[in-house]
């Protein structure tokens, strides 16, 4: 494939506007003493997990079809212990349900999209939903100690706040530590702090943090939840961790366990997160089987298949 030359040179323009914007501007030494005046800077502690039962918690999904509402939705969940117990759920989700598509179609017409951006949101709150059913039926029956959740906790209570609630119920009753690992970070918080313009928490936070270093802030801006950046290992994009204001004098205790449970020379997960992501994972390659295998060619082809799974290239 030749190089567009224009593209190019578009390419090199936007890489001069990012120096001037981004690596001149945010710098660890501007940014790490106003951090330190604003909240807390300090080592992780030295966790140990042998004498813990942890559960971890992650859901995915995965489409396949052409043009809303000719579309299919497979969703599962997993709910995972370190002593080897498991949670896991599946179900699916489709327009072509008349029921599912009145339900689509009420709600984009009340908020004014379509129906096809309109769908979107059930698809995140039966994300939700999966994860939630499994950590709760997790924390019932698989008696951990501590919980793992991928994600902010701040979604879950968003997504599916009856749920959520439940869950939050049982593990303050039954003592359970409850935990949120952001992998991503997305939020805002610290941009009013440090005059820099609309920038994110993460491009703020990146290389600030020392390996091995937590920072917390003093003034949370989530209300209900604590949260706190960490940077366990070597990757200089630290993550996030939520924990419940209930049991915010644990929060030292679950970044330990995170960053105990997180490679030095790895992405900056905690390594048991990742391995339920891999198992709960549906690929493309998984959905493509499934719909093949049990889904009648002809009704496939029909009310499933887009013209872009018969291109050749």
């Amino acid at each position: 494939m030749d190089i567009d030359k224009q593209l190019i040179e578009k390419l090199k323009i936007f890489n001069e506007f990012l120096v001037d914007n981004y690596q001149s501007k945010i710098s660890k030494d501007r940014v790490k003493p106003i951090l330190s005046g604003l909240g807390v800077i300090k080592t992780i502690l030295q966790g140990d997990t042998k004498d813990e039962n942890l559960l971890g918690v992650d859901g995915s999904y995965n489409s396949y079809g052409a043009n809303y509402p000719h579309q299919l939705w497979m969703f599962r969940g997993l709910a995972k212990t370190t002593r080897g117990g498991q949670v896991i759920q599946s179900d699916i989700l489709t327009p072509l349900d008349q029921q599912f598509r009145k339900k689509v179609e009420l709600f984009s017409k009340a908020r004014n999209i379509s129906p096809y951006d309109g769908v979107g949101f059930f698809v995140k709150e039966k994300l939700a939903e999966m994860e939630l059913d499994v950590a709760i039926q997790g924390a019932i029956d698989l008696k951990p100690s501590v919980i793992f959740m991928d994600g902010s906790l701040v979604r879950y209570k968003i997504e599916s706040e009856k749920k959520w609630e439940k869950l939050k119920k049982i593990i303050l009753d039954e003592g359970i530590l409850l935990a949120g690992v952001i992998e991503e970070i997305g939020t805002k918080n610290l941009t009013n702090y440090l005059n820099l313009g609309e920038v994110y928490d993460r491009e703020i936070m990146f290389g600030v943090l020392d390996i091995g270093e937590q920072f917390i802030l003093k003034e949370q801006i989530k209300e209900g939840f604590i949260t706190a950046f960490v940077r366990p290992g070597e990757d200089p994009q630290p993550i996030a961790i939520d924990c419940l204001l209930e049991q915010r004098g644990y929060m030292d205790k679950l970044i330990s366990l995170a960053a105990s449970l997180t490679p030095r020379k790895g992405r900056g997960i905690p390594l048991w997160l990742d391995i339920v992501d891999s198992e709960v994972r549906i690929t493309n390659k998984v959905v493509d089987g499934l719909v093949e295998n049990y889904i009648s060619p002809d009704l496939r082809y029909k009310l499933l298949t887009g013209k872009r799974k018969e291109r050749w290239f």
